[in-house]
């Protein structure tokens, strides 16, 4: 029932709004008290006239105000609104905002908006926003000179914005971001310039800053495959992904020792370092999950964990050999079929290899070889 109350409200004004979207605000009055428009001390010409002080008891739609405004369920302003508007539910302003949206759900402005935007559920600006949205839920806007999105859910911008996009789950903006996407898992841009933290970040371009998260594509930035091997990991797959100065690493590596198959799954980060027109560095960090395919023994966990420094030179634009030192840590967890206690057999030597409380600990020095597309 109240879901259909809200629903035929909201429809009202809104036929209201399309009528007199054309026509002007003709008078300006200190203060206004309605119960629903028309009902109130306005009358019928409660869109035509702007207020200084408004009090709309449940919902009350008029012409602007320049003062503050305050309604129990609605407020609808037909043209600007500057000052503070604070609503039950919802706010709407069909011309532009200066000061103070305030709402238990949602605020809505078509024109120009310069301000705090604040609600429970969503907002809206249709034009361009200076200043901040917070939302529960979700804010749009179409253009953000300079100022703040902030929502538990998503934010979308459709232009540029010079400033914060913060979500709990992901941020979109199809223009530029001059300053720093942040959320819980998306985070999409046309240009970054700046900073992108998320699980996921995408964007197209980066004029400056960086990409960090689990995994960043940058449509014109780092992607390289690399297929080559180490003293641990005799064949090894990586795929490398976001800019130069940070990627992620995704690996796979395999090892046949005493006739058993060791094979890992691997992430990791790194950066690239120019040295010349043909000659970079690599300092990568990654971590490997080492699993044993006859099933001779089981594993709490065996962590290779890697620190790699590798020179490449370029032999072709799409075509790099490269070669470099490593320092590993082996961790392992490892037992045999009667419950024993084992070490894992994968390092090849060792200059440290000490066991406490079940834990294998193995650091050796090594090196790596490949060819980088």
């Amino acid at each position: 029932m109240k879901i259909k109350i809200t629903a035929i409200v909201l429809f009202v004004f809104s036929c209201v709004a399309v009528i007199a979207q054309d026509q002007n605000v003709s008078e300006n009055r200190a203060f206004q008290i309605s119960f629903i428009s028309p009902l109130g001390t306005n009358g019928l010409d409660s869109w035509k006239i702007s207020n200084n002080v408004s009090v709309n008891i449940f919902a009350g739609y008029n012409g602007g105000l320049d003062g503050f405004e305050i309604g129990g369920f609605y407020n609808g302003l037909h043209k600007d609104m500057k000052g503070a508007q604070l609503a039950g539910f919802v706010n709407t302003v069909l011309g532009n905002m200066k000061g103070l949206q305030g709402s238990g759900f949602a605020n809505f402005v078509k024109e120009e908006s310069k301000g705090t935007q604040l609600s429970g559920f969503t907002n809206v600006a249709l034009n361009d926003f200076t200043g901040l949205q917070a939302s529960g839920f979700a804010n749009y806007a179409k253009n953000i000179p300079s100022g703040v999105q902030i929502s538990g859910f998503a934010n979308v911008n459709l232009g540029d914005i010079k400033g914060v996009q913060a979500s709990g789950f992901a941020n979109v903006n199809k223009g530029k971001t001059d300053g720093a996407q942040i959320s819980g898992f998306f985070n999409y841009t046309k240009k970054l310039k700046g900073i992108q933290i998320s699980f996921i970040n995408i964007a197209d371009s980066v004029e400056s800053g960086l990409p960090i998260g689990f995994f960043s594509y940058v449509k014109n930035g780092y992607h390289k495959f690399e297929f080559g091997g180490n003293e641990s990991l005799y064949g090894v797959a990586s795929f490398k992904t976001g800019t130069t100065k940070f990627y992620n690493i995704f690996s796979l590596g395999i090892n046949i020792n005493n006739n058993n198959l060791f094979w890992g799954f691997g992430y990791g980060i790194g950066t690239l370092i120019p040295v010349s027109e043909k000659i970079s560095m690599n300092i990568d960090l990654i971590s490997y999950q080492i699993n044993d395919d006859t099933f001779r023994t089981y594993y709490n966990f065996n962590s290779l964990n890697k620190l790699n420094v590798n020179a490449a030179m370029r032999l072709t634009d799409g075509l790099a050999v490269f070669g470099g030192i490593s320092w590993n840590v082996l961790v392992s967890d490892v037992y045999d079929y009667e419950g024993n206690h084992i070490e894992a057999d994968l390092a090849p030597w060792s200059v440290y290899n000490r066991t406490q409380n079940n834990i294998n600990v193995k650091m050796y020095p090594g090196f790596s070889l490949g060819l980088r597309f």
